[in-house]
């Protein structure tokens, strides 16, 4: 009787095994049958810390949405203040390395942009983010040009030209400068040409080394070289840098013509 006690009980615990083996298993299948197939991952957090609507899943390709916002963040870029007077805007020399997100090209310049900018308060100079621009009344970089010719003028006047003369005294080259990051902008006021072309002829030949720079040489029989390592030093040591392109201005507007070069290489 006591053998058969104990073979009682053991079958007993066998059974308990076996079952609770099989609630186990049952649960593991519910369990993994109940979770859903990874989907697609989710965009990241934008810098702000809330998740972008607009991007793209993680494919590699980011939105048409995203990426303008991303042109409008480019360095140089500033959003402008919810009320901009037109006396603020401006266009500007800049150059391309800047990427500035509104732009135009310079005729045959490879270094050079026209860029569209607007001034705070203070006399400082930013490029306008693209959709700022895009949202200006009359719309297009044309009706944006003819608004800043006014600033230009202005800007023109305020210019005391400082003449350099060669031994026999004849005028080899006109010297605009200022403390204002405006300055060279006031290469596109209508009457820059006009002021110029009664000294040194119908053609003009023009350096923009930096924002608050500009110097005007004849395009005949001009000496512009000579003034090389002066142009390559303002450029240089300038914290707003603008070109060592050497332009022409004239009635057909401005275009690129070469690259000034220093005797040293600076």
């Amino acid at each position: 009787m006591k053998i058969r006690f104990q073979s009682s009980r053991l079958k007993t615990g066998f059974s308990l095994l076996l079952l609770a083996g099989f609630v186990a298993a049952s649960a593991v299948y519910v369990l993994s049958a109940s979770i859903p197939e990874p989907g697609p991952v989710a965009a990241p957090l934008s810098r702000g810390g809330d998740v972008d609507p607009e991007s793209s899943m993680r494919t590699g390709a980011p939105s048409p949405a995203a990426a303008e916002r991303r042109n409008n963040t480019v360095p140089g870029a500033t959003p402008a203040p919810a009320t901009l007077e037109e006396s603020s805007w401006r266009v500007l020399v800049e150059p391309r390395f800047m990427r500035s997100p509104v732009s135009q090209p310079v005729p045959n310049a490879k270094a050079t942009v026209m860029a569209a900018g607007w001034t705070d308060s203070t006399g400082e100079v930013h490029c306008f983010a693209k959709l700022d621009f895009d949202q200006l009344r009359p719309p297009g970089w044309a009706a944006f040009a003819e608004k800043t010719q006014a600033a230009a003028t202005a800007e023109l006047a305020r210019l005391t030209p400082e003449y350099s003369r060669d031994r026999n005294r004849v005028v080899e080259c006109a010297i605009l400068r200022s403390d204002r990051q405006t300055t060279a902008s006031a290469i596109f006021a209508p009457g820059f040409l006009k002021r110029f072309s009664d000294v040194f002829g119908a053609k003009l030949l023009v350096a923009i080394p930096n924002r608050f720079t500009i110097y005007v040489f004849p395009a005949l029989a001009s000496r512009y070289q000579d003034y090389a390592t002066r142009v390559a030093s303002d450029y240089h040591n300038s914290s707003y840098p603008v070109s060592l392109e050497l332009f022409e201005l004239s009635a057909q507007g401005l275009r690129a013509i070469g690259t000034l070069e220093a005797p040293n290489g600076g």
